[in-house]
């Protein structure tokens, strides 16, 4: 096995591992010891992501190519940047508020139609039905 295979394996591993760990993680600080706050949760998590982020390419660790950085006028932030975030941090909190209510499995069963919501709300909202293949898809990918 080569060694760019054997670092996507271990990729792979870590983030199947870092994604429930943060689920059972937000369980615990909302449940058991009472913190009733999911929205401060999630905010302290886009918070440290936004800081690591505008860190790394700070000390020179990332660099953003000056075409890209002149891309992102005000205007694409209003208008293109800021809607998505607003709706991924409500995603999120709303995410972690539901760990006051629910058990973690009902949530993950739960969490497991969004696909089939997604597929249900672009059908909708574009008109553009599932192929066959598509739609034998979702339904395993939903039935596990």
């Amino acid at each position: 096995m080569s060694m760019s295979s054997l670092h996507s394996a271990a990729l792979c591993v870590l983030y199947m591992t870092v994604g429930p760990a943060l689920v059972l993680l937000n369980k615990y600080i909302l449940s058991e010891i009472g913190f009733k706050y999911p929205m401060l949760l999630s905010s302290l998590g886009l918070v440290f992501s936004a800081v690591t982020a505008h860190s790394l390419a700070a000390v020179g660790v990332v660099h953003i190519a000056k075409e890209k950085r002149d891309a992102v006028t005000w205007r694409f932030w209003l208008t293109r940047v800021c809607p998505i975030g607003i709706l991924h941090a409500a995603t999120l909190a709303l995410g972690n508020a539901q760990y006051l209510h629910s058990g973690v499995a009902l949530i993950q069963f739960l969490k497991a139609f969004t696909p089939l919501v997604v597929a249900a709300l672009s059908a909708l909202v574009f008109k553009r039905l599932p192929t066959g293949r598509q739609a034998a898809s979702l339904t395993v990918l939903c039935a596990g």
